[in-house]
């Protein structure tokens, strides 16, 4: 099974690095936007592969307390001279770092009862930012919703403080309270930046939420020109979650040839394989290995499971075998049982032998030697058969022992050894899973043996079966069908 990939978002490292580089004073307009933080896709089932999305823009926002809408409504967003001593003494204090300074004059406003709301909001809001470079972004969160509580705020301010708490509910992944916040701030916005996008879809995503991600990712890809890395991954894990494989596959498409890494090709495998392009999602894993970009067995593995399921055996046992001279896969019972059943399908009958021989012997339990007494079966190599199937028995951990009793009753049967054969035949009725295949087999022996003329019973015991079971190789169609 091939599994695509989950976007997974690490907020936390892209805000903590945007509150640490980037100044909140009221003075400030706003502040420039960098590669902050990294965020995290995983893939869950096949290959293990990690990528890193770069969200830009995560600055924190100025606040922009003196603008020109404020000035036009100077009569609503007054500050009195207490407050604004208070806040000048608390900007310097941030300014070098002295946060127990600023949250004793912060703590000194909180208390003081005389704050007009306009007063009071730029307090939270200064409260705020002295909790965000101490990195308490759960206290940021909420004393910059309590500023906006205030609505005492100019238009861009209130915008700046929005899309701040924004990001402090990103970093502490309250990803619903994000998606709410930042469509109230996009609503006021007449020229949205990519960068809003971008928190919205990821934080859609975040909630599983892949529709509404959507939109916002693709208004991302059409404000670059030429695409960013980032963006095109953000889209294809969204496209791969609702299922749309053949967008999925052309986003890959571009990473490849854009940015030519292993991990595009696997994922454009699984790609095709989800959309059911089996022979696709083969050849371009046949032509990752050629150009020498599959290097780990699990990547080697995937591939020659791939040859085998697409009905090439011989491909895939000649690679594997390849690979376990090369060691870079192990050549321990697993992969050499693997090997044998690609050499058996490709009608290479020795080397399967040969190779099941040796996954045997590598193998606890007996469960490796019962697979090669099956196959010694199948070509009627009785004797080979036998001795394999007991060393099964022997080493026990069988999945069903009373197959094991079955199949060295046939052998044993089909070598003459009669009464062997009914002791084997009767342990297998001892068990439900082979009770009827394995009593027919004793009917058939019981008859035989009735049939067989008078004082020549210990000839016919030498011989092997006949009538149901005559021919070399044939059984009771029951015992067939409960082989295994």
């Amino acid at each position: 099974m091939y599994v695509l990939p989950v976007i997974q978002k690490d907020a936390r490292e892209q805000a903590s690095a945007c509150v640490e580089q980037v100044g909140m004073g009221r003075a400030e307009t706003q502040s420039t936007s960098s590669d902050h933080g990294r965020a995290t896709w995983r893939w869950l089932g096949l290959l293990g592969i990690l990528f890193w999305l770069g969200v830009g823009g995560c600055a924190i926002r100025g606040q922009g307390g003196g603008g020109a809408e404020e000035a036009e409504e100077e009569q609503n967003f007054i500050v009195g001279r207490y407050a604004f001593k208070r806040l000048e003494i608390i900007d310097k204090a941030i300014a070098e770092e002295r946060f127990k300074d600023a949250e004793e004059t912060l703590k000194e406003m909180e208390e003081n009862e005389d704050l007009n709301p306009h007063e009071r909001a730029l307090m939270w809001q200064s409260r705020a930012q002295v909790q965000a470079m101490q990195k308490d972004y759960p206290g940021a969160a909420e004393s910059f919703a309590k500023c906006l509580e205030q609505n005492a705020l100019p238009v861009e301010a209130k915008s700046n403080v929005q899309y701040n708490l924004g990001q402090m509910y990103m970093v502490t992944e309250q990803y619903g309270a994000a998606i709410k916040v930042f469509n109230e701030f996009l609503a006021g916005e007449k020229e949205p930046t990519p960068q809003i996008h971008q928190m919205l879809a990821g934080a859609y995503v975040q909630e599983g939420r892949f529709d509404e991600a959507l939109p916002h990712a693709q208004a991302l890809l059409d404000s670059e020109d030429p695409h960013t890395e980032s963006s095109i991954q953000l889209m294809l894990a969204i496209r791969v979650e609702l299922k749309q494989y053949d967008e999925a596959v052309t986003l890959l498409k571009t990473l490849i040839h854009r940015f030519p890494k292993k991990a595009y090709w696997m994922q454009l495998s699984a790609a095709y394989a989800q959309a059911g392009q089996n022979d696709r999602a083969l050849a371009t894993l046949a032509l990752a290995h050629k150009q020498g970009l599959l290097t780990e067995q699990a990547e080697l593995m995937q591939l020659i499971q791939r040859y085998l399921s697409e009905g090439l055996p011989l491909k895939g046992a000649t690679l594997l075998t390849a690979e376990l001279e090369s060691k870079r896969v192990p050549r321990n019972a697993k992969s050499l049982e693997l090997l044998a059943n690609a050499w058996m399908a490709a009608r290479r009958v020795e080397e399967a032998l040969d190779t099941m021989e040796e996954a045997a012997a590598a193998a606890e339990g007996g469960q490796t030697y019962f697979r090669l007494a099956q196959l010694y079966t199948q070509e009627e190599r009785w004797g080979e058969a036998a001795e394999a199937v007991s060393r099964a028995i022997k080493r026990g951990s069988l999945k069903e022992p009373g197959h094991a009793y079955l199949v060295l009753g046939m052998a044993q049967y089909q070598r003459g050894q009669r009464a062997a054969a009914r002791q084997a035949f009767s342990k297998a009725a001892g068990r439900q899973a082979t009770k009827a295949p394995a009593e027919q087999w004793l009917g058939t022996m019981q008859k035989e043996e009735e049939s067989c003329p008078t004082g020549k019973e210990a000839a016919c015991a030498l011989i092997p079966g006949r009538g149901q079971a005559k021919s070399a190789g044939k059984k009771p169609k029951s015992a067939e069908k409960n082989e295994g």
